[in-house]
Order: C-alpha cells, then sequence, then structure tokens
C-alpha cells in the first residue's frame, strides 16, 4: 500500500506546531525525533525530519510527497513544487529596518546597512531599530511535489480534509442563544457561517434557542448585532473539529 511522506522540520518552533496539526488531524506519531524518518500506525503516511533548508529540495526531487515549511523558505529557494494550503501558524515578516534615529530621508543612506529580519516587534524595539518596509508576510503552509502519483493523490486528499476541518474549528466558534420568535429571522441573517442555525423552542412560550457558529474574526462584531437585534443569554463554546 501506498504510504505519503511527509517532511517537517526536525528542531525548534515549526517542528512543534506541525506535530500538533498532525495529532489534531488524529495521526498518531511513533516517538522518534531523533530518527530521520518513522511511521504512522493509524494512516498511510510516512514522516521525514529534516533540516529545514533541505525541505525544497527534497520536495522538488520527488524524495518527499508533501512538507510543512515556512513559506518565507520556499520563497527564497524558489523551486518547482506547489502550495496547496495555509496552516495559519509559525508566522512572521521578513522587513528592512532602520535605527530609530534616521529620518526617512536619510534612509538611503543605510542601503548597504538595512536589516532584513522575521524578529518581533520586541526584538525591534530592544536593537534601538524600527520597520520601514515588510517585504514579505509569512506562515507555515503545505507544499506537495509535482511527482505526485494518483495513489498518492488520494491520501493527500483526506488529509488535506483533515487538515481544513481542523482549521475551521480553529477559525470558528459555536453559539448559542436564546432569541424572541419574531426576531429569529433577523438573528439568523446574522449567522451566516452554517447552511442555517438550528432553532429549538423553549419552555417559555415566544422564544426559541438558537445554535449555529460564527468567525473568530469578526467575533465581537457579531456579538453586538446578535445584542442589537434581541439575542439574549449567549453562550460561547470552543469547536473541536468543524466537518462540513
Amino acid at each position: 500500500m501506498s504510504k505519503l511522506k511527509i517532511a517537517i522540520q526536525k528542531s525548534g518552533r515549526l517542528y512543534e506546531e506541525s506535530l500538533q496539526l498532525l495529532k489534531d488531524c488524529g495521526i498518531f506519531v511513533n516517538n522518534g525525533k531523533d530518527q530521520l524518518k518513522v511511521s504512522v500506525d493509524n494512516f498511510p503516511m510516512e514522516i521525514m525530519y529534516l533540516r529545514n533548508s533541505d525541505i525544497p529540495q527534497y520536495l522538488e526531487d520527488g524524495v518527499v510527497d508533501i512538507a510543512i515549511v515556512g513559506e518565507n523558505l520556499l520563497a527564497e529557494k524558489q523551486k518547482n513544487i506547489e502550495i496547496i494550503q495555509s496552516l495559519g501558524f509559525s508566522k512572521c515578516r521578513v522587513s528592512i529596518a532602520v535605527p530609530k534615529e534616521v529620518e526617512t530621508d536619510d534612509i538611503n543612506y543605510f542601503q548597504g546597512k538595512k536589516i532584513a529580519t522575521s524578529y518581533p516587534n520586541t526584538t525591534l524595539f530592544k536593537n534601538g531599530l524600527r520597520e520601514t518596509v515588510t517585504i514579505l508576510k509569512s506562515e507555515a503552509v503545505l507544499a506537495k511535489t509535482f511527482q505526485l502519483n494518483s495513489d498518492k493523490q488520494k491520501i493527500l486528499e483526506k488529509f488535506l480534509f483533515r487538515i481544513q476541518s481542523v482549521l475551521r474549528a480553529k477559525n470558528s466558534k459555536y453559539i448559542l442563544m436564546n432569541v424572541p420568535n419574531d426576531k429569529i429571522s433577523e438573528v439568523s441573517n446574522v449567522l451566516p457561517v452554517l447552511k442555517s442555525p438550528t432553532v429549538i423552542p423553549l419552555a417559555d412560550k415566544g422564544w426559541s434557542s438558537i445554535h449555529s457558529v460564527i468567525d473568530e474574526e469578526r467575533f465581537w462584531e457579531v456579538i453586538d448585532e446578535l445584542k442589537a437585534k434581541g439575542a439574549q443569554d449567549i453562550l460561547i463554546i470552543p469547536i473541536d473539529k468543524m466537518v462540513i
């Protein structure tokens, strides 16, 4: 049986977050941090622990089928591979920074001294620097080789489905609220994530409980709208997985 070979960074923050993603997808990895390759018991997959800088070449050559890797590294290496999913973690930016005391008109003087950095604002502050231009925003992505055969492509589609279910859950919240029956239509129009909210009549006549999902990015904006339209007793619950 074919197995999908996935490369992940063998150490560092990306290593930890990659393994957590696999765990969230129900893929349990045998302990093998000090090994180059380890097997997975409950999914047709093999994991290769590689140096971060080596991963793009392994992908291009088809030594591995897919990889979790930083988008900035792929931009740097310029290999013939395909990004198929942004993963939402290990975010950073590459910027040009100059000493704080340098005026905008004086930046050209520092052409040979500009600093490209992916450090957070606190590190820039500690070093007396300020950003002038953001060159690249980056995060971890799932990338694949162009040498994938049909059997492995089917496995990849199953894996990608799991990843997308996990990511939807992380970006969403389950919401329950009590709503007057004459306000159900108005409140439902504020809840567009699912096809239709679930409406359950309450023992108190004239009221119903509405269950749905809202986007994390618009959380407080949606809550304000719901309250304005008559929703009360609003409860928010984290979502583990979201399969659509």
